[in-house]
């Protein structure tokens, strides 16, 4: 049995799958939507600094910062939810990836692309 794809919730920053088990009876599966980059760095910060899952944290991040636009790598930097983890080298790795990244797409002139 595999679920089915069901609908995105946007306002909760979830999606969700649905598994029939019988007539008129389903299980509902809901999960962060890994499209919603604001969501996934909100789990990561929970992850962080509530649960003290550093592997969790940085697992959930890397995606964030490989496809943030910008604003989410600033507030990474000082977000005091991940005060425990900016002597680690995988996430000092994920911010010099992502300004790096950042800077490549900028243009010459140093502005934004509208």
């Amino acid at each position: 049995m595999r679920p089915r794809r069901g609908g995105k919730h946007v306002a909760m920053g979830t999606h969700n799958s649905l598994l029939r088990l019988g007539d008129g009876v389903y299980l509902e599966v809901i999960a962060i939507d890994p499209d919603n980059l604001t969501t996934r760095y909100n789990f990561a910060c929970n992850l962080a600094n509530l649960l003290g899952d550093d592997d969790a944290a940085l697992d959930m991040l890397g995606p964030v910062l490989e496809r943030d636009p910008g604003g989410l790598l600033q507030d990474t930097r000082y977000d005091p939810d991940f005060a425990g983890l900016r002597d680690d080298p995988r996430f000092q790795a994920m911010i010099a990836d992502a300004e790096a990244r950042l800077a490549a797409a900028k243009p010459a002139d140093g502005l934004s692309p509208t």
